[in-house]
């Protein structure tokens, strides 16, 4: 799981919910082994972390048109 994460494998929204709630089920476990957790727990984290890494492209990226725009608006003024 932590490779098709980190490596940006294009899965259906069904089975990216799934790997998570599987992932949450074997941290919340109680008979999970320590391995088990760790394991579960970063693939956690590392999803989490490309999810920011995506909304902070986006929001550079919307950001960047926002500028964009005004800078077409104000050279059109002139």
């Amino acid at each position: 799981m932590q490779q098709a994460i980190g490596q940006r494998w294009k899965l259906r929204e069904e089975f990216k919910d799934a790997m998570v709630r599987r992932l949450m089920q074997i941290v919340a476990n109680p008979k999970s082994t320590n391995r088990e957790i760790t394991s579960a727990s970063r693939a956690l984290i590392a999803a989490e972390a490309q999810n920011q890494t995506d909304e902070h492209e986006i929001e550079r990226t919307e950001s960047a048109d926002e500028s964009r725009n005004r800078f077409l608006e104000v050279a059109n003024r002139l």
